[in-house]
Formats: C-alpha cells, sequence, structure tokens
C-alpha cells in the first residue's frame, strides 16, 4: 500500500507539472489543448483508481467533496444542455472532466505532496519561462501573447519563490527559489498584463499578513525590497540588452497607463472588455437561471470574431451557467478560500501558503480573465484542493 500512494502522490505532482509545462498555444512546440485534457484525464483516473483500489475512499473535507461534485455535475449538465441545443463537442466539453483531479488530491500523501511541491513548482517555472521566451523570440519582439498561465504562475512563483527563499537555509535552496522570482519577473514584464501586476501587489501584501503571524515580519520585508529591487533591476537589464531602451518604454507605458488611458476611460483592453461584457450580459439576460450553455457564442462587433466567453471569469460564468452556476462558483471559491485560511491558522507551512497565494490571484485576474476554461486552471486547483482537503480531514482526526 505504501508503494502505491508514493505513485499516486507522483502521479499527483506530475500532473501539476504538466498543466504548468505544456501550453495550449498550437504555435508552441508541445501537446494542443485537446491531447492535454486527455493525457492529464488518463493519468488522473489512474492514480484515483490506484488510490481507491489500494487505501480506500480516504477521508476528506466533507463540504469540499460536496461541493466539487455539485459544481461537476452542474458543469456535465451545461455540456449535455449544449450538446441538446446542436452545439458540437469542443476543448472546452472536457473540461467538466478535469475536476476529477481533485479526487487524485485526495488519494494522494498529504505529507510527500507537500514536501516536494516548491521543487516541481520551480520547475515548472523554469518551463513558464522558456515558452515566454521562446515566443518573444518567434513573436518578434514587443509582439507577444499574453498567455493563462503568465497570470496564474508568474504572481505566484514572485511571491512564493520570495516566502520560500525567506524560509530555506541551505545556500543552494535560495538559490532555487531566487531563480523563481527572477523567471516569474522576467515574464511578467514581458507579458506586461496589468492585472497580473496587481495581482503581485495583493499577494505580497498577504505574504507580509502572514509574516506577521509567523513573527518574521521584519525579514520577509527586507527579503521582500532585495527581491524586488534584484528582479526588476535584472529583467530591466536583459530585456534592454536583448530588445533596446524601447523595453523600459514599453515597461513604463504599461504602468503609467493604469494612471492615465486607464483614469480617462481611453484604455483600448478596457473599452473592448466593457462592450464584450455589455454583450454577454445582453445574452444572459435571455435566460437568466442555467445560463446560455457552454458552447454559446457571440459575435464582437468591434472586431467580427466569435466569442466563446469574455474577460471577466464572473461575468463569463453567469452568462454560460446562469445565476446557478455562478452561485456554485462562488461557493466553491469561498469555501476554497476559507479552508486555505482554517490550514493556514493551524500551520504556516509551504502548501498552505501556496493555496492562499494561488487562490488569492485566480480571484484577482478573474476580473480581466476567463479563468476555469482552460485545463491550466481547473486541473491545477482542483488537484490542489483535492490534498487540502485531504489534509483538513487528517487534522481533524488528531
Amino acid at each position: 500500500m505504501g508503494n502505491v500512494r508514493r505513485i499516486v502522490t507522483f502521479l499527483a505532482l506530475f500532473v501539476l507539472f504538466w498543466v504548468m509545462a505544456n501550453p495550449d498555444d498550437p504555435s508552441v512546440p508541445g501537446l494542443v489543448a485537446s491531447k492535454n485534457y486527455a493525457f492529464i484525464l488518463a493519468v488522473s483516473w489512474f492514480g484515483t483508481l490506484a488510490g481507491i483500489a489500494s487505501n480506500g475512499v480516504r477521508k476528506g473535507d466533507d463540504l469540499m467533496d460536496a461541493i466539487m461534485v455539485s459544481f461537476f455535475l452542474l458543469s456535465v449538465f451545461e455540456v449535455m444542455y449544449s450538446l441538446s441545443l446542436g452545439g458540437r463537442v469542443i476543448a472546452l466539453h472536457l473540461i467538466p472532466m478535469l475536476y476529477s483531479t481533485y479526487f487524485l488530491g485526495r488519494m494522494a500523501d498529504w505529507k510527500a505532496f507537500e514536501r516536494y511541491l516548491p521543487y516541481v513548482f520551480a520547475l515548472g517555472i523554469l518551463f513558464v519561462f522558456l515558452s515566454s521566451a521562446y515566443q518573444m523570440i518567434m513573436y518578434a519582439g514587443m509582439q507577444l501573447r499574453f498567455g493563462t498561465r503568465t497570470a496564474f504562475f508568474a504572481p505566484v512563483g514572485i511571491t512564493f519563490g520570495t516566502y520560500m527563499f525567506n524560509r530555506e537555509r541551505p545556500l543552494w535552496k535560495k538559490g532555487i527559489f531566487l531563480g523563481t522570482v527572477l523567471l516569474s519577473s522576467v515574464v511578467l514584464l514581458l507579458f506586461g498584463n496589468r492585472t497580473a501586476y496587481l495581482s503581485v501587489f495583493v499577494l505580497l501584501l498577504i505574504l507580509l499578513w502572514g509574516s506577521r503571524r509567523a513573527r518574521n515580519l521584519k525579514s520577509m520585508l527586507l527579503t521582500i525590497g532585495g527581491m524586488v529591487a534584484s528582479g526588476v533591476g535584472s529583467v530591466l537589464t536583459l530585456g534592454t540588452l536583448y530588445v533596446g531602451p524601447v523595453f523600459i518604454t514599453y515597461v513604463l507605458n504599461r504602468f503609467l497607463s493604469i494612471f492615465t488611458r486607464l483614469g480617462k476611460g481611453e484604455d483600448p483592453s478596457v473599452m473592448v472588455r466593457k462592450y464584450d461584457i455589455a454583450s454577454a450580459m445582453e445574452r444572459w439576460g435571455w435566460q437568466p437561471f442555467f445560463g446560455r450553455s457552454i458552447s454559446d457564442y457571440m459575435l464582437r462587433g468591434l472586431e467580427g470574431s466569435k466569442l466563446l466567453f469574455v474577460d471577466n471569469a464572473y461575468v463569463t460564468f453567469l452568462w454560460k451557467y446562469g445565476a446557478v452556476g455562478l452561485m456554485v462558483f462562488l461557493i466553491l471559491i469561498g469555501y476554497a478560500l476559507y479552508l486555505s485560511l482554517h490550514l493556514f491558522r493551524r500551520e504556516v507551512s509551504p502548501f498552505n501558503t501556496f493555496l492562499i497565494l494561488l487562490l488569492a490571484d485566480l480571484i484577482v485576474i478573474s476580473i480581466s480573465t476567463s479563468v476555469f476554461t482552460t485545463y491550466v486552471h481547473v486541473a491545477a486547483l482542483s488537484l490542489l484542493l483535492g490534498v487540502a482537503s485531504s489534509k483538513r480531514a487528517s487534522f481533524s482526526a488528531v
């Protein structure tokens, strides 16, 4: 049984790494989205079945289990409803199945998972950086494409790397997490997403709050100051050497636009989002309780393109799943945050800190990014919540 638990835990760590390391952008070498979905499902189901066969259905947090099953059933209902309306099968229809990674997390040994999580995450950040560097080279300079993994993992990489750098004692381990911070900073500044900038600010405040509880606030303040200075300095230096002085202008303009064009309501990305959100809300009004189904699309009049979702997770859920779906989604996020804070109050540990940072990041970027429409968000968060559920149950049993 011990060997099976180790295998299941390895598979859980592998799934987390896989969703970080494999982009669904077909222009980047790697597997396309639909194959990624299928592979993650195969690994998750095999690990879950192996865990059940060896240890039975292990105890978890009952309410978290119920919420995840409810959300899974709601997602399946939306898929069936979409198909009944004549919608064709697309990659998004596989999203509900990825909530099954939650049960893989439930079957894993949370102590072993927690032990190796920081290093798997650091390795994943390296691959996020490599694929971002590839895009920079292929798209020539500033013609970069913003990806879901950038906002989801780069802010967490900066803050979690800072936390681990402050926590570790051996110099070689400090080097690993300093590298995580620097690579995440490069990715963040290259892609210039302002919501991700906001997320970093929020996560740093959370990190300082947690450090106050851990009674190392002064140490963390000095660490953050040093890491931010070295990270920003290194990124600007490298960007200037590779792209030229225009790189600094590019980064500064992204920051300054928060107070200039954004404040005046003249920012193009804000104008497009307002148009899309207004259109999505109009379509939601046609069927407010259960939404318009996962494959419903609308035309973006500004470009004449078809949209399957808008760049706001809350509005997308309301449009696609209706008021019922949005309520279940908010309950899921709210209870997940409560669970992670409960674990953190009991024990300040890498896993508990990581989960809080990831959840906070997701809540912030949901304002301008349609999370839960890609395997990255669904598989990673579901897996981690499964581990947290198992951990909560083990604490309750003591």
